[in-house]
């Protein structure tokens, strides 16, 4: 009988212990994400004198499957009906030079975790701010990336945490539309109620330069991030100003970043498509389809 107990004892612990890990190595990859890359270039074909824009949904920390599933013929469609060709890929290798000279934008669609080399990085830097236009989506602006020149330039805030009470909530968001950076705002729902994962960040964009398009109103939601033990110190918001979406300029290139896009619905509201295609127009100084 002594030993059945044992038996169940060392059985119950190595369950315990297993747990443990797995826990502890998931949330690791979610904060910090794992440093794999890619070296080896894809193959493209593109054609010449086409307006080009990338996707890339590389994900070394949390993936967004059901999202980057819905969201690739999402834009797919999007750029077909806008007559621009799409190429779509989870290479790291695809950020250099000679082929990021082929796409007139690119879209980081959820990226998570540290997903460049140094010298891709850089390719990166000098394609934007050579006149290169960038989108960032949801995940890009997590906290995962670790890439200092990347949070400053491009997301402008560093990530906090999303609401956990629940995940998801409907809430209001409002239109800002300035005449500064000329971002082509018209046409675009002026407020409007819709469901996604809303991110908290430390700091306001708009305090750190960036142009805010839209504002989540905080009062139609709960920022509670309290999740368990994991995280007891995330019980706050933005406060009453609460930006969602924003852009800037870096040196001739332009940036553009959405906090919204999380879940697979977000990819069929046309609302939330007409802002993904017009920050594609603005950030690639594209002229609209007539």
């Amino acid at each position: 009988m002594n030993a059945i107990i044992k038996w169940v004892l060392f059985v119950l612990v190595l369950i315990l212990l297993v747990g443990s890990y797995t826990l502890y190595t998931f949330v690791d990859r979610i904060k910090n994400g794992v440093e794999e890359y890619d070296y080896d270039p894809p193959e493209l074909t593109i054609r010449e004198a086409t307006t080009a824009i990338l996707v890339f949904t590389k994900t070394n920390a949390y993936i967004h499957k059901e999202a980057i599933k819905a969201s690739v013929p999402a834009l797919q469609k999007l750029c077909a009906d806008q007559g621009w060709e799409m190429y779509h890929t989870e290479n790291g290798a695809i950020f250099n030079e000679s082929q990021l000279s082929l796409f007139d934008v690119i879209i980081w669609n959820n990226v998570s975790g540290p997903v460049l080399t140094d010298i891709q990085q850089n390719a990166m830097i000098d394609y934007i701010e050579k006149g290169g236009g960038f989108i960032g989506i949801h995940a890009a602006g997590d906290g995962s990336h670790k890439w200092t020149w990347y949070r400053e330039n491009i997301i402008g805030a560093e990530y906090s945490h999303h609401p956990m009470n629940p995940q998801f909530q409907e809430a209001k968001i409002h239109l800002e539309c300035d005449t500064i950076l000329s971002f082509p705002c018209d046409e675009l729902s002026t407020s409007f109620d819709r469901t996604d994962e809303w991110y908290i960040f430390m700091d306001n964009p708009r305090n750190n330069g960036m142009r805010v398009l839209y504002t989540v109103d905080e009062s139609t939601i709960n920022p509670d991030g309290q999740f368990y033990l994991l995280q007891r110190d995330k019980k706050f918001g933005m406060g009453k100003d609460h930006p969602i979406a924003w852009y800037n300029t870096i040196k001739k290139g332009r940036s553009f970043y959405s906090a919204m896009g999380h879940t697979a619905d977000s990819w069929i509201e046309e609302a939330h498509l007409d802002i993904i295609r017009k920050a594609i127009l603005w950030t690639g100084q594209i002229q609209p389809k007539k």
